[in-house]
């Protein structure tokens, strides 16, 4: 059979209209006149005025606008299947598909390349179909009428292969037991029944007189169905974080450490007095839009340190570990804040004051010596030990001390040592004597000199004695 259709619409559909100078009405005041010339600079191309527009929507923070994406994502008005996804088409029911739209506090990372979200929040999903009747009148028909009788939608969203509900927008809360992976899954199923009435020519009679008429002979009867599904993963993300904050108060010179430890990169950490703030972020987060016009938020890893009124006295950053040394002559009013991806977390310093330990050279007995203020041995301590440009990490026994090297030579004249655990500090220094090659061979070509000339002596004397 051939068909010509006529088309009718029942669709929720893709391409998200373009972002146009329209949309400007949902501002007010000053963002209302910057969205404006945003659309009014013909120098910008479509696609910097959408970033304009976005950051204009969502402002960037330390946090990510997770909240504001999803709910932009929701009000996304759709005219045709979006262009990332191939939709279905069977019978009457015309270029089906179904979309997750997007996850609540979700991101793409760009540097691995991989989606992250949170074991709990909402999902939105979204779906469209069109209902095509056919059009043209059939052989051996005088005429034919299309209509459809039925018709039945049905939405599932899984995670985990658990369903979550039947509805466009779901809540999610997984356990402990499967953190990991996200896999969401939506479903779509769709049915309908095209009813095909049939018409055909009847002839009449009456006496001479003879006439044709269309009439209704059957009705026949077509289920059409279509079962399309579209998936999204993301790793979950479950960061812990273990901060320290420990002090050596000398006179008025304190030196904070900041022990910072965290199973993923630190979106933001501050710490502030009344004397100044440091701070230092391993991330930083933007916005992103796909081809449909649907938002997400996208993380890079990126370091940024600002140091204000404080003295930085050294660092060290690590994947997993930071530390981080402080020079200053106060901190109160101390808060440190902590920005992880979702959450922000803002409290008072909690320092711990550390005791000051004895640490000491002994270039008798060619040891260092640890103990504390009453004398009593520090065992199995781990001390840092620089001389010159080498350096070492060495252990104290059982009875606070551990074998050195003092080779002068090596070390310049100077050898440090310094150690700090979660009690006790201590530093120390020694400086030694020192000959550089030059001079050294320089005393011995005198001593040298001094040898043979004294040697000549002795032989003149003796030579004079036996003279005379």
């Amino acid at each position: 059979m051939r068909f010509a259709f006529l088309v009718v619409f029942l669709m929720i559909g893709s391409f998200a209209t373009a972002i146009s100078e329209s949309d400007c009405s949902r501002f007010n005041d000053w963002k209302l006149e910057e969205c404006q010339k945003i659309f009014q600079d013909s120098s910008l191309n479509t696609e910097q005025q959408q970033d304009l527009f976005f950051n204009l929507s969502n402002e960037q923070g330390e946090l990510g606008s997770f909240s504001s994406v999803f709910e932009w994502n929701k009000n996304l008005s759709f005219t045709q299947p979006p262009r990332s996804i191939t939709p279905a088409s069977n019978g009457i029911i015309q270029n089906a598909w179904v979309k997750v739209i997007s996850v609540e506090n979700s991101f793409f990372d760009l540097n691995s390349n991989e989606w992250f979200a949170k074991p709990a929040g909402q999902e939105f999903s979204n779906y469209g179909f069109s209902i095509v009747l056919p059009s043209s009148t059939q052989s051996w028909d005088c005429q034919t009428n299309y209509s459809y009788d039925s018709l039945s939608e049905s939405l599932q969203t899984f995670l985990n292969n658990q369903l979550l509900g039947n509805s466009k927008d779901v809540s999610y809360n997984i356990t402990s037991k499967d953190y990991g992976t996200l896999n969401f899954e939506t479903r779509l199923s769709l049915s309908a029944r095209l009813r095909t009435d049939h018409y055909k020519l009847t002839q009449h009679r009456f006496y001479d007189y003879y006439w044709t008429t269309c009439d209704f002979d059957n009705t026949e009867y077509q289920t059409d169905s279509v079962n399309i599904i579209d998936s999204f993963n993301a790793k979950t993300v479950i960061e812990n974080f273990k901060t320290e904050l420990l002090l050596e108060d000398s006179n008025n010179l304190k030196t904070l450490t900041i022990l910072l430890d965290s199973n993923a990169p630190i979106n933001n950490f501050k710490l502030s007095s009344n004397t100044g703030s440091f701070e230092f972020s391993e991330a930083n987060f933007d916005l992103n839009s796909d081809l449909d016009g649907v938002l997400f938020v996208t993380r890079r890893s990126e370091f940024t340190e600002h140091v204000n009124g404080f003295l930085e006295l050294d660092s060290n950053f690590s994947q997993s570990s930071r530390k981080i040394r402080l020079g200053t002559t106060s901190l109160e009013n101390c808060q440190q804040t902590i920005t992880s991806s979702f959450e922000q977390n803002t409290q008072e310093c909690n320092i711990k004051t550390l005791k000051r330990a004895v640490l000491q050279f002994d270039t008798d007995l060619n040891v260092l010596k640890l103990s504390d203020n009453a004398g009593n041995p520090l065992p199995f301590k781990t001390i840092n030990v620089s001389a010159g440009s080498k350096s070492s990490t060495l252990i104290t026994d059982s009875q606070g001390q551990v074998p050195i090297d003092f080779n002068s030579q090596e070390s310049n004249g100077l050898i440090t040592a310094s150690f700090q655990d979660s009690e006790f500090y201590g530093a120390a220094t020694l400086r030694t004597a020192q000959i550089d090659n030059q001079s050294l061979n320089i005393l011995i070509g005198a001593f040298g000199f001094l040898a043979a000339y004294f040697f000549i002596f002795l032989i003149a004397r003796h030579a004079f004695r036996k003279v005379f």
